[in-house]
């Protein structure tokens, strides 16, 4: 065999060592480089955007939870829920359009959402019919507790109006009973009024249905002291004192203090009814919300979880194939080196002996020597 084909046979295992060798090293790369596309692209808009769409979802909680407590600015409120809406909805929509979700997850996720969705929008309807009765019940208690404050101070005026005249000879039934009744009357109206005032901010209060033996004892001192109040307001309006004198000032000003008593206890019966009727309804709203929305976060924390686990077990397989790739590359440097090696040894083996053989008929030729071959 000539040395140049020799040679040339070293160099094309030593090309195809490097070639096996940078293989090694493409194979990883591209290997490596899936696997962390993977990472970075569906598996991350997975993860965040199930993480940033809790965020938005319980930032509109938040701003639900302040609209309703009725004790925070209504308009910085619905700033704070309408921006976690769109957070959670920018956020949600890039987790699904990352292609990671089964059509059942998905499907799962949106009905959750709309049920999540038609249940804020049900709670805040809810309270806003509740707020308004409940401000007309105020404003009804506050002009009934003026009416009854201005019956009090007449049959006070009524019993100073005895004391005025020292000398005048007067017993219970001949005028005393009848001026104190009224005054005591208006007092103890307005008493039966504050009573139920006092139930009925204790039951609004309850916004946990679960308290269900408190709340028993609340609707009972509610219809209790509504009992009484008809009951007291029943005995004074047919006072002879209110019958004839008319109300001074406020809203029942101009009529007379029986009929303003009697209309203003109906308007009230009216109010508290329509306030507790709405308030039920506001309360079993919240209850439907928070369930949606515990739903809601359970299934984006899951699927959170599960992109998250996703990830992790592909980090597994890229420390598997960096492994991989180090051995393999390993490998082939280590298989390059000895063939080099190896080629090397024989190539210049040939060549010394060419060279030998070369300067052995040189010299037989110097001799005399023309038979001697000379190998190509």
């Amino acid at each position: 065999m000539k040395i140049s084909t020799k040679l040339g046979g070293g160099y094309l295992l030593m090309i195809l060592m490097v070639v096996a060798c940078s293989g090694a090293g493409f194979y990883g790369i591209s290997k490596l480089s899936g696997l962390l596309g993977f990472i970075t692209g569906p598996a991350w808009n997975t993860a965040d955007g199930a993480m940033e769409g809790s965020i938005g979802i319980e930032a509109e909680m938040i701003g639900v939870g302040q609209y309703i407590s009725g004790q925070s600015d209504p308009s910085a409120a619905l700033a704070l829920l309408e921006s976690g809406q769109e957070m959670a909805d920018e956020a949600l929509g890039r987790m699904v359009a990352a292609g990671l979700l089964s059509d059942g997850e998905v499907t799962q996720l949106e009905d959750q959402k709309q049920r999540f969705g038609s249940a804020q929008t049900e709670l805040l309807s809810a309270y806003n019919a509740f707020d308004g009765a409940d401000q007309q019940l105020r404003q009804g208690f506050q002009a009934f507790q003026a009416l009854m404050g201005q019956a009090e101070e007449l049959g006070d005026s009524a019993v100073e109006a005895l004391e005025s005249q020292p000398d005048q000879l007067i017993s219970w039934n001949t005028g005393l009973s009848e001026s104190w009744s009224a005054a005591d009357g208006g007092m103890e109206t307005q008493i039966e009024m504050l009573s139920r005032f006092y139930y009925y901010q204790n039951l609004v209060e309850l916004l946990d249905p679960n308290q269900s033996a408190i709340e028993q004892q609340v609707r009972e001192g509610l219809r209790d002291s509504l009992e009484a109040l008809q009951t007291k307001i029943g005995e004074v309006s047919i006072h002879p004192l209110f019958l004839g004198e008319k109300v001074a000032q406020g809203q029942y000003a101009g009529q007379a203090f029986a009929n303003a008593m009697s209309q203003a206890f109906e308007q009230h019966q009216s109010d508290s009814a329509a306030a507790i009727e709405r308030f039920d309804r506001f309360r079993q709203a919240n209850v439907v919300y928070q369930q949606a929305a515990t739903d809601l976060l359970g299934t984006v924390e899951a699927i959170e979880e599960s992109a998250d686990s996703k990830v992790e077990g592909q980090l597994s397989v890229i420390e598997s194939t960096e492994m991989t790739s180090y051995t393999l590359m390993l490998i082939a440097l280590v298989v390059g080196v000895s063939t080099a090696l190896a080629v090397m040894y024989f190539v210049v083996r040939e060549i010394i002996h060419a060279i030998e053989g070369m300067s052995y008929a040189s010299e037989k030729i110097a001799d005399g020597d023309l038979t001697i071959r000379m190998c190509a």
